[in-house]
């Protein structure tokens, strides 16, 4: 988005102030290349045709200071909660520090930014909670053991239904396709939702030993009377001596 920077009265709409810049402000991202300070006093915005911070009076629009970012374009601004410091990401990775005055106060951070972003506002990496997505809440979880004499009384009236109770598997949680570890503040254990079910096949292998011709079936019980199932020639054992095929089975 490109345009100038306008100061406007939320209960008025009015326009209290506008930027003074020659050419014009490219606004990256409406939240973090823009930033008013702590007071309200200055505004902070990253241009990207210039490839400056510039630092703004709210109440003239007039500019305090500003300085080049030698080639890179700000992605990110924010003030210190006291406001006399400001700080500014680069599009090179880069995080630079200035004082009031916009002079810099020689600290540069460097490495994974968004590491070292978490770190500061106090979050930690933390192996989630397993947590079902359909799992009730604590009050629900509470009366379940009220629910003992209903669940009776169903299966008494239903009989020939089935009720089926599924668990998560802690123990698998890092061997799945999901969120191992994730940033949560220090103190709040973050919770990783997942819903497992299982369905067990087993693989059937057939061989013939007098031509090594070999088959193999899917079937979802695992029992000997598979192996007379068999496909063909090979699916008849005979006896100890006379085997016609031999098979096995795993899942």
């Amino acid at each position: 988005m490109t345009g100038d920077v306008w100061q406007i009265d939320g209960a008025t709409g009015a326009v209290l102030a506008q930027t003074v810049l020659p050419g014009r402000v490219q606004v990256r991202n409406a939240d973090p290349a823009v930033r008013f300070s702590p007071d309200g006093a200055r505004l902070a915005v990253g241009t990207a045709n210039t490839n400056q911070l510039v630092v703004f009076e709210t109440g003239t629009a007039k500019e305090i200071w500003s300085v080049k970012l030698e080639n890179e374009t700000a992605v990110g601004v924010t003030f210190a909660p006291d406001g006399k410091t400001t700080a500014v990401a680069t599009s090179g990775g880069k995080v630079c520090l200035f004082d009031a005055a916009g002079k810099s106060a020689d600290t540069l951070l460097t490495g994974t930014r968004a590491m070292t972003w978490l770190v500061d506002l106090g979050f930690t990496l933390q192996v989630p909670r397993p947590c079902h997505p359909g799992a009730a809440d604590p009050p629900t979880r509470r009366r379940w053991k009220k629910t003992c004499a209903r669940l009776r009384r169903l299966r008494k009236t239903h009989p020939k239904k089935v009720v089926e109770v599924w668990t998560q598997d802690e123990a698998r949680l890092g061997l799945k396709p999901i969120t191992r570890r994730a940033w949560a503040l220090k103190g709040r254990r973050p919770r990783s939702c997942g819903r497992t079910r299982y369905r067990w096949v087993y693989v059937y292998g057939f061989v013939r030993p007098k031509t090594g011709h070999t088959f193999g079936v899917l079937l979802p019980p695992c029992e000997g009377r598979a192996h007379v199932r068999g496909p063909g020639p090979v699916r008849a054992p005979r006896g100890p001596k006379g085997r016609e095929g031999a098979g096995g089975a795993g899942r």
